[in-house]
């Protein structure tokens, strides 16, 4: 069967229109999934960074078995948190937990401390930020808060990496303020990063701990505010 020019020229407009269609579809389709894989992933690394967190106190205050708890919920989620990070970030996560468990048979809970909040901070840093629904400033000031604790626990406090630290987490505190409509909340806040950034100026070790626990508490509240969004 014969066609002619202009019966040629509409099939091939609608060929071009149909691959065009199709095209769109296929990545539709792979970006859709590319997302959902992203969402799942942040999803298996804010949850695993709860045993992390929840090891440094009994870790500073030499808490064994409080340690030993929060070290088996870690090992329990290690499999999932190594197949959503990328593949170095993987491998130094194996380095990190190795190393938490031989300082845990050392008892050596600072080092614990230590280790686990690196731990934290890579399972932070490696997040899609562009999809969470608590920014990820949030869990950085989460970070703070205990990585403070965890200098302030040395015998020597390094004072320099608090008051940077204490200006990191005024910085991250400042990128999302306005986003916080509470003004008490934000009142509250506020005043906790000038009480990070003073304990460190003035090596004032209370105050320190004080400032990051109120840091911690704040975060708490920071995070069911922006869940009910």
């Amino acid at each position: 069967m014969q066609h002619s020019t202009t019966q040629r020229g509409t099939l091939m407009q609608r060929t071009i229109r149909t691959l065009l269609a199709v095209g769109l579809l296929t990545g539709s389709v792979a970006a859709t999934a590319l997302s959902q894989d992203a969402a799942k992933a942040n999803t298996t690394l804010l949850n695993a960074t709860g045993p992390f967190e929840d090891m440094v106190e009994p870790a500073i205050a030499k808490d064994d078995k409080g340690v030993a708890k929060q070290l088996a919920a870690a090992d329990k989620a290690a499999d999932g948190i190594r197949k959503a990070l990328p593949t170095d970030a993987a491998r130094r996560f194996d380095g990190l937990l190795q190393s938490i468990h031989k300082s845990a048979d050392a008892k050596d809970g600072l080092a614990v401390a230590r280790n686990a909040m690196v731990v934290f901070r890579l399972l932070v840093d490696n997040l899609k930020a562009d999809i969470l629904k608590i920014p990820l400033e949030v869990n950085l000031m989460d970070y703070a808060g205990y990585q403070f604790l965890v200098l302030a626990a040395a015998d020597t406090p390094d004072w320099d990496a608090m008051s940077k630290l204490a200006a990191d987490a005024d910085g991250w505190w400042k990128s999302i303020a306005r986003k916080v409509t509470a003004v008490d909340l934000r009142g509250a806040i506020n005043r906790t990063m000038v009480g990070l950034k003073q304990s460190a100026q003035e090596k004032n070790l209370s105050m320190a701990k004080f400032a990051a626990h109120m840091d911690l508490d704040l975060v708490d509240v920071l995070e069911g505010t922006f869940t009910k969004k």
